[in-house]
């Protein structure tokens, strides 16, 4: 039984563990961030309360199939990162925003609104060399797919494609 112990702290200190702490700094985005990463650390720290009340009563209970018990608890965590959560290596922090709303299943809960709201703000202060929040966005699109094509061996970009995002950028100049 010691031995499980073992395997299992040692395993999910390595893999799972961190988790909690990582995955919240990374995903909010910067206005909410502190309040975001608050929440999750208290969340985390009152599920480990929990887990620790209940361990005991658990391993008496089910004897060796508490780590069966949470082995099907990793699995359900696994599936659910593999499904919901998008990968953010590279991803500077203010693009947070951006991976969230081109997820498969975030992207209908999260809209380009405060950065739409912030370029509103700032063009109803006459400043006019600002593009439009649809200029920005459909400018994020034309760079998006440029960089797809340039980072992919088998695309090569076009004369075509420099052309019409020079012609854009030219428009909203």
């Amino acid at each position: 039984m010691v031995v499980l112990v073992c395997v299992y702290t040692s395993s999910f200190a390595w893999s799972w563990g961190p988790l909690g702490w990582l995955i919240p700094s990374e995903i909010f985005p910067l206005d909410v961030r502190s309040a975001g990463q608050s929440i999750a650390v208290s969340v985390n720290l009152f599920f480990t309360f929990l887990i620790a009340q209940v361990f005991l009563s658990l391993l008496c209970t089910f004897k060796w199939g508490i780590f069966l018990f949470f082995a099907a608890w990793v699995m359900v965590m696994q599936a659910f990162v593999l499904l919901f959560i998008p990968e953010t290596k590279a991803v500077p922090i203010e693009e947070m925003e951006l991976v969230w709303t081109r997820h498969w299943f975030w992207k209908r809960y999260f809209k380009m609104q405060p950065m739409q709201n912030h370029i509103n703000c700032c063009n109803n202060n006459n400043n006019t060399d600002l593009p439009s929040a649809d200029q920005l966005i459909k400018l994020d699109s034309n760079l998006t797919s440029l960089k797809t094509a340039a980072d992919s061996n088998s695309l090569q970009l076009t004369q075509n494609n420099i052309t019409a995002n020079s012609a854009t950028l030219v428009q909203m100049g």
